[in-house]
């Protein structure tokens, strides 16, 4: 007599190599999110928006998506910055894409990173009067949080305030490893079933 396999013996094994699979991704994309800002690349995750105010803004407040990869060296003799915002907004206007270069940084006694400098410096070379100053903090729950304003300062309100937007980590080489070595083993389970 032959041994009968019935279709639910065949979805355990199924099931089990899914869940390991789902449950190994997402320990290994966020495993990094649980440290310290460390120099590397950061995203803004999808949904992120920001205020902006302005005398040149229509109806004077508007929220506004907002998108950036940040890249931080933080193992430098001064704390540096690179954002690149492919939908940064100016004085009420439709987005644009700008890349924006701290020109100082620094580690407070708290841990918080304070980074500063011309908004649109990389528009305008001999500089504007559009500074921001932004900070990057450990929160309580492990993850990066950005706060800080950028804004005009000469004779009129401009300004947009980045409040508590949660940064992701990109995933490391040892995260896309994991995350790769979890798909293998749940792929052996699922040839053995």
């Amino acid at each position: 007599m032959k041994p009968r396999i019935d279709s639910r013996s065949w979805l355990a094994p199924r099931r089990t190599a899914n869940g390991a699979v789902v449950l190994g991704v997402h320990l290994a994309l966020s495993w990094p999110a649980c440290a310290a800002l460390q120099s590397g690349v950061y995203w803004t995750p999808p949904g992120t928006t920001v205020e902006e105010r302005g005398d040149r803004v229509s109806g004077g407040i508007r929220i506004v998506p907002f998108s950036a990869t940040l890249t931080f060296d933080l193992d430098a003799a001064q704390p540096s910055l690179t954002a690149v915002i492919p939908n940064a907004v100016l004085e009420g206007g439709d987005p644009f894409a700008l890349t924006v270069r701290s020109s100082s940084g620094v580690r407070l006694t708290d841990g918080t990173y304070r980074f500063e400098g011309d908004y649109l410096r990389e528009l305008y070379p001999a500089g504007t009067q559009y500074m921001f100053d932004w900070q990057f903090s450990t929160a309580g729950d492990g993850s990066i949080a950005w706060n800080g304003i950028t804004g005009w300062a000469g004779g009129h309100i401009w300004q947009v305030t980045i409040s508590g937007v949660t940064l992701v980590p990109e995933p490391g080489t040892l995260t896309l490893i994991w995350a790769g070595i979890v798909s293998l083993l749940a792929g052996r389970v699922l040839r053995r079933a």
